[in-house]
């Protein structure tokens, strides 16, 4: 079992919990996976939301730790906005798009504690390098300026994750809200992003 096993399966649990009682501004959450096969391609998606209609809504990275615990360094948690777990599930995105010829309009990537979520441009292959990205080579797998167009373009929601249905409830509310163009969301960098 990975060490993320069990924030998958608490993570899981909750989208499913709050997909079985609320519709996202009209939205409905059909379908939960964890571990979901990306085509051919021999990657699996930790966690997938699905519309009605067998429609990906939301592709979730999750990490944990980053490093092994030594004397001198601690182990700390993989950061949502580090480069390789942005490589990773734009990565999977890519591949869905260009194995399935369908746009998953959000990926996110977290950790016990944070969240950061993505509006998936239109042109997302011209922002992951294919052959990498199928080669799960995540460090590389976004082309040159990528990274940085995702943050300052893209980056929809970077905050603290609370693991309980409430919040969850208002993640799901918030980008379907998105989706549906009622409401527009948008990260300004900060140092905080950008440090």
């Amino acid at each position: 079992m990975s060490r993320e096993a069990p924030f998958q399966d608490r993570l899981k649990g909750l989208l499913e919990s709050v997909a079985s009682k609320y519709r996202f501004d009209g939205l409905e959450i059909a379908r939960v996976e964890r571990n979901y096969p990306i085509g051919k391609s021999r990657k699996e998606a930790d966690i997938i939301t699905f519309l009605r209609g067998e429609v990906p809504f939301l592709i979730i990275e999750t990490k944990r730790k980053v490093e092994k615990e030594t004397t001198w360094r601690p182990r700390s948690l993989f950061k949502p906005l580090d480069l390789p777990v942005v490589g990773q599930v734009a990565s999977y995105v890519a591949i869905y798009k260009d194995q399935y010829a369908t746009l998953t309009p959000f990926f996110a990537t977290a950790n016990p504690i944070s969240i950061a979520v993505f509006r998936t441009p239109k042109n997302i292959e011209d922002f992951v390098e294919l052959d990498k990205a199928y080669e799960g080579e995540y460090e590389h797998a976004l082309k040159p300026g990528a990274y940085a167009r995702l943050v300052k373009d893209y980056l929809i929601v970077s905050e603290d994750l609370e693991l309980t249905e409430e919040y969850v409830h208002g993640l799901l509310d918030r980008l379907a809200r998105d989706y549906r163009g009622a409401e527009r969301l948008k990260v300004e960098p900060t140092w905080a992003l950008i440090g």
